[in-house]
This record gives structure tokens, sequence and C-alpha cells, in this order.
């Protein structure tokens, strides 16, 4: 069993386990995180055709909950994203 900070899963997961593993620190900041997810997501989107067209990220603090929508058309990569 690998153990690794990180857990990943879904549909198109397994498109993108080399990029997380290769952009992931562990000293990372919480924006900095969210920019990652939502490339590894993006690039997961690409690829697959049963992951959807919006990513939507929560940052999950003591106290509070930092939400975050990113539609379609202002993905940081894929289709629309090139």
């Amino acid at each position: 069993c690998l153990k690794v900070p990180f857990a990943l899963s879904g549909s198109g997961s397994g498109y993108i386990y080399g990029l997380i593993d290769s952009e992931y620190r562990a000293d990372m900041t919480a924006e900095a995180g969210r920019v990652l997810v939502k490339k590894a997501i993006s690039h997961a989107m690409a690829r697959d055709g049963s992951s959807g067209g919006i990513i939507r990220t929560v940052v999950i603090k003591p106290g509070s909950n930092d939400r975050d929508y990113t539609p379609g058309n202002e993905l940081p990569f894929g289709p629309t994203g090139y």
C-alpha cells in the first residue's frame, strides 16, 4: 500500500494521478491547492466523457467554508482552455 497525503476518485481520476504526483506539495497554500485541483479536474474532464462541465471546490477551514465555482468556459485546460 502506497501512503499519500491526498485521495483521488471518480471516473476521470485515472487520467490525473501523474499530474498530482508531480505537482502536489505538502506546504501548498489553500489557493495553490485549489489551482492544482482545478488544473487536474479540467485535465480529467477533457479526457473522460463521464466527467461534468464545471468545477466546484470547497476549502474547509475551522468555522468557515470557502466555496468556488468555475464554469466550463473558464476551465484552465481543455477544449475551452487550450
